[in-house]
């Protein structure tokens, strides 16, 4: 090999180390670039999972109360139940009275018819027989 190719040989050489050399930076910019974005999105994923974690505490206490309105529901749906049975019993007693009434005004009438009572003179002594 003569001194004019082994100078051509260095020459290519060097310029392929150079180069390498530009590539080199070019990727090690573009890796500096890439670890800015992955910081940058660790960054964001530390403050969602921030949120979240927040999120599910409030949620935890939604929860708790909503447990606890739960549970006043189950006793106002119990004493409910309990009020539908007296309204009930209640329902029952007055259909009773309106029937042993109406058995009574039946009888009044009755007495009217018999003894020639008139109701409207009847009140008008009860009202005397009060004051």
């Amino acid at each position: 090999m003569s001194n004019i190719e082994l100078s051509e040989l260095v020459e290519f050489i060097a310029k392929e180390f150079d180069a390498q050399k530009q590539e080199f930076h070019r990727l090690d910019v573009r890796v500096e670039e890439m670890q800015d974005d992955i910081r940058r999105i660790a960054d964001g994923l530390v403050a969602v999972n921030e949120r979240l974690d927040r999120m599910e505490r409030r949620l935890d206490r939604i929860e708790s109360r909503l447990g606890k309105v739960e549970m006043r529901l189950i006793a106002l749906e119990i004493r409910v139940g309990g009020l539908e049975t007296r309204v009930g019993g209640l329902e029952a007693r007055v259909g009773s009275l309106e029937t042993r009434v109406g058995r009574l005004d039946g009888r009044f009438d009755r007495f009217e018819s018999l003894f020639r009572i008139d109701r409207f003179d009847v009140q008008q002594r009860l009202k005397t027989l009060e004051n």
